[in-house]
Formats: C-alpha cells, sequence, structure tokens
C-alpha cells in the first residue's frame, strides 16, 4: 500500500514558501540598493549587480521548483498518483509492513509536468505560461548542471517570472498579501518580532514598483506606472512614519480631475481625499488627504484656509 500520499494543499505550500524564498532574495537586493542610490553611480551599481549573479542565480532555480511543487499540487488535485513516474514493475521494495512511502517513488519529470497537466486537468495552463515556465526550466538547468560564465540572471526578469508563476497558479490571493504573511509567519518573526514586517513589505514593493515595466505593474498589481502616483496616506504617515519613507504606491480610481478616491496597490486601503490647491507655493499637487491634512504629491502639511476650516 502507498502511504503518506501528498495533497494539493501540501504541495502548495511547499511551492509558494518556494517562490517566496526566491522572491525573499531579490527583494533583500533591490532594498540594498535602494539605500544606497544617493551615494552610488551606475559603474558601482553595474558592479553590484555583477556581483550578486550568483544569488540570483540560485533565485531562479529556487522559483522554478516552486513552479514544479505548485503544478504538481495541481495534477494531484485530480489524483496524486498520476505523479508517479515508473511502471508498477520498478516501484520501491515495500517496507517491513508492506508499505511504500508516497516520498520514494520517482516522480514526474520537469519536462513532462506541463503535458501531464494539461492532459488530466480541466483547464489547460496558459500557452504564455507554459512557455515562460520551459524557457525558465532551460535556465534553471544550465544553473544545475553545468557552470555557465556567461549566464547573467536580470533581477527584473526574475521578479516577472515569480509573479507570472504566482498569478497564473495561485490567482486567488494577491501576491503582496502573501508576501506579507510569508513575512510575519518567517522563523525570524517568531524569534524576535514580526513588528517590522509592514515597514519591509512597503519598502519592498515600491523598490519593485521601480524595477518593474509599466506592463508588467499593470498586469500583476493593477498599478499604473504612466499616470501620476500620489504618496498612499497609510504607507507613508501610518505604517512608516517611524521610518520617514514615503510610499508613491497609489494612483487616483479614475482619470477624472474632479476624482476624490485614491487606492494604493500594496495595503490595498482606498482613501478619500479633497481636490484642493496644496499651500505650498512650491508644490503643484492638488490632492489632498483628508485625515491626515497632508497633501499627497509632497508629503507637506496643508494649511487650511479659513473658508474651509
Amino acid at each position: 500500500m502507498i502511504k503518506d500520499i501528498p495533497t494539493k494543499s501540501d504541495f502548495d505550500a511547499i511551492g509558494c514558501a518556494l517562490l517566496d524564498q526566491s522572491w525573499d532574495i531579490v527583494a533583500v537586493l533591490l532594498t540594498q540598493l535602494q539605500d544606497a542610490k544617493d551615494w552610488i553611480g551606475v559603474e558601482e551599481e553595474d558592479a553590484y549587480w555583477r556581483l550578486s549573479n550568483t544569488k540570483l542565480s540560485t533565485a531562479l532555480a529556487i522559483a522554478h521548483q516552486g513552479a514544479e511543487f505548485l503544478l504538481k499540487g495541481r495534477i494531484a488535485d485530480v489524483s496524486p498518483l498520476l505523479l508517479i513516474l515508473n511502471a508498477p514493475r520498478d516501484w520501491p521494495k515495500p517496507g517491513p509492513d508492506g508499505n511504500i512511502a508516497f516520498s520514494q517513488f520517482r516522480t514526474v519529470d520537469a519536462q513532462d509536468i506541463v503535458r501531464l497537466h494539461d492532459g488530466c486537468a480541466a483547464t489547460p495552463l496558459d500557452k504564455d505560461f507554459s512557455t515562460s515556465f520551459e524557457a525558465l526550466r532551460i535556465r534553471r538547468n544550465s544553473i544545475m548542471h553545468s557552470v555557465n560564465p556567461d549566464l547573467r540572471v536580470n533581477a527584473a526578469m526574475l521578479i516577472d517570472e515569480i509573479l507570472t508563476i504566482y498569478r497564473s497558479l495561485m490567482p486567488a490571493i494577491r501576491w503582496v498579501d502573501a508576501r506579507r504573511e510569508a513575512l510575519s509567519d518567517s522563523s525570524a518573526s517568531h524569534l524576535w518580532t514580526a513588528e517590522g514586517v509592514e515597514v519591509s513589505v512597503v519598502r519592498e514593493f515600491n523598490a519593485i514598483k521601480d524595477l518593474l515595466t509599466s506592463k508588467s505593474m499593470l498586469q500583476n498589481f493593477g498599478f499604473d506606472k504612466k499616470r501620476r502616483a500620489y504618496l498612499c496616506s497609510n504607507c507613508t504617515f501610518s505604517i512608516c512614519a517611524d521610518d520617514g519613507f514615503q510610499s508613491r504606491s497609489a494612483t487616483l480610481l479614475t482619470k477624472s480631475p474632479t476624482c476624490e478616491e485614491l487606492h494604493c496597490f500594496i495595503c490595498n486601503e482606498t482613501e478619500s481625499v479633497e481636490r484642493n490647491e496644496c499651500t505650498d507655493a512650491d508644490c503643484n499637487g492638488n490632492v489632498i488627504s483628508t485625515e491626515w491634512e497632508k497633501c499627497l504629491t509632497c508629503g507637506g502639511d496643508y494649511d487650511r484656509p479659513d473658508h474651509q476650516a
């Protein structure tokens, strides 16, 4: 008898954890660079990424493994036994109790997993995802099975790959929320405190926003980089109050010049704003936080005129 048969949720938990681990490697590199932006030049930044290539390569391999587990989870939802590769004659020998642990079996190879998925799942994978996964698999093999001095892993490309995997295979939960939960449940948070998680998330996704293309941000986060970005009151004046970080992660809900609602892609909050001219002579902004009495263009205090008081 086959025992300890994994479920979809078992594969999903490991797959998401691996994606988060891959993301974490890139996120740490990005926030470190963000902190140094004021004093480094182009040459130093190029050297920084060149020296980070091994870490990025490791992150790529982990991301591929995460995608594999999520795909196995979808197949396991139909039947975990579909994952077993060998014919019964080649199965491992049963133990003294007559049982064989599922983990002892050789399971489907990465090069065949998309075909297996599409052969048994009710909905086949998107062709763009399948193409992306195959390209990722080939690069992962180059990293794991050889030494390729010419292989360079681009941080933006890797972030896009992780987001594509997650968006395609785990569409029900926002990646920002999944990342926040992963940081809150991390070993470091349990050992010390989860107090700084919200600040880390805000800083991290601002760095991601600056890195990714407009198309990628719109596709993955619903954030349009082609439109004016404003400070999010919650992220800037509440979450990062002690840190002093300004989070330009919010856009008006519509393009109307009278729109009075602002939405942040990080904290997912929508706030009411006033469309009044900033009272700072050097600022041309006209989006004012009603709760904080702050200009969400420059971040300065809004000195409300007497007739508005």
